[in-house]
């Protein structure tokens, strides 16, 4: 990526600014999910994705969901259901496709949307953190209570912490490889500290450890050549780790005691997440086909029995498949789910994805985030793995700069 000069948030413009505003801090606000703000807004976007080459993904996708929903149909669906998810479906897709023709024509304003990133989400964390401690109702910050008593987790205004952390994870890669780097400066070192309180403080393990692996297979493989364990590596580091013990001191039973449930398989939230989702996830899509699932917006309707007795839930509760990867299977079958992980095969080969220090981090942390979280309708995951797709981090490939 070009760097910009002169540290210039004014560059963005005010259109950039409303749009930070609002993917980041006020995209769900008043809206059911999955449905976000920036849905509605790429609408006004719509004949700069039709004159560009990234419409062809659109099309592609559109006759993929058509392909599917002709087998679906003739396995038997409920309609009304089908045709809703299948709307939002093609909807995301769009609002994806949308946001990487924006990047691609801003690409020059990467670094400043950055800094804006940055400001904001910390003046929303220190309002969240002021309204708590008055006791003030507010969605910033919410109370999880866990045996050991409540946890205080930063959601922001979206659904909830885990959430929001995956929001701000690729720019936590973005700064803290900028660190790294031989050209950084203490200007560099500011915005990233300013990102990772708010980061650290939605206490979101399943993020942070899925964050942690992507970054430690990536330093594993440069820690020898480009990324150098200097003085800069070890000062971004201890940043990290010191807000990791910080939260940890402030909550010790409640996180230690979560940690090690995890680490010993006992923790019901984490195995829900992971092999427990993958086992209802079959279990639902044997009732019409493993080959190419139960199709769109049916897991409530046919599903729903199989899931709450599999979990132990009340009747009442709605199912939905808590990982990516599951969901895709269990909508899509075992047919979906190898195209979606062959069309991440193809992104990380055809655009080099293993030259690049900060294209590998951030695909390792999708790809090992969809088999613990996320859902097929997240709008915010698509774009980031088209994020993968855009030719702006140059400064981070792997041998530039090298000191």
């Amino acid at each position: 990526m070009q760097s910009l000069n002169k540290d210039k948030i004014e560059n963005v413009g005010l259109n950039g600014k409303l749009l930070i505003l609002t993917f980041f801090i006020f995209n769900a606000v008043f809206l059911p999910p999955p449905l976000l703000w920036i849905n509605f807004l790429s609408v006004f976007y719509v004949f700069k994705v039709l004159n560009s080459k990234s419409v062809f993904i659109l099309i592609v996708f559109v006759l993929l969901l058509g392909l599917f929903s002709a087998i679906h149909f003739y396995n038997g669906v409920d309609i009304e259901s089908y045709r809703n998810s299948s709307l939002i479906y093609i909807l995301v897709a769009y609002t994806a496709i949308t946001a990487r023709v924006y990047l691609v024509n801003n690409s020059i304003k990467f670094d400043a949307f950055y800094k804006l990133i940055v400001k904001y989400n910390f003046v929303l964390y220190i309002v969240g953190l002021f309204l708590y401690f008055l006791d003030i109702p507010s969605k910033v910050f919410i109370v999880y209570n866990y045996e050991e008593g409540g946890l205080p987790r930063m959601r922001g205004l979206l659904y909830e912490p885990s959430f929001y952390a995956y929001l701000l994870t690729p720019w936590i890669i973005y700064a803290m490889l900028k660190n790294i780097k031989s050209k950084a400066n203490k200007s560099d070192l500011k915005y990233f500290i300013l990102l990772v309180i708010p980061f650290v403080s939605t206490a979101s393990i399943g993020v942070v450890s899925a964050l942690f692996m992507a970054l430690g297979v990536v330093g594993f493989l440069r820690v020898f050549s480009y990324m150098k364990l200097n003085r800069k590596v070890v000062i971004v580091t201890a940043s990290v780790f010191f807000a990791l013990i910080i939260t940890v001191l402030l909550y010790p039973e409640i996180i230690l005691s979560r940690v090690v449930s995890i680490l010993n398989g006992e923790d019901g939230s984490a195995n829900q997440r992971t092999i427990g989702s993958l086992d209802v996830s079959y279990q639902i899509m044997k009732e019409k086909s493993t080959l190419f699932g139960i199709g769109s917006g049916q897991i409530k309707i046919i599903g729903n029995d199989i899931f709450n007795n599999y979990f132990n839930y009340q009747k009442s509760n709605i199912a939905r498949i808590p990982n990516a990867i599951g969901e895709t299977m269990t909508i899509f079958g075992f047919v979906g789910l190898t195209i979606r992980l062959f069309i991440q095969f193809i992104i990380f080969i055809y655009y080099k994805v293993y030259n690049n220090n900060y294209l590998l981090a951030l695909f390792l942390f999708l790809f090992i985030y969809q088999f613990t979280g996320s859902f097929i309708t997240s709008t915010i995951e698509y774009i980031f793995w088209l994020l993968l797709t855009i030719p702006v981090f140059r400064e981070f490939k792997f041998g530039h700069n090298r000191s």
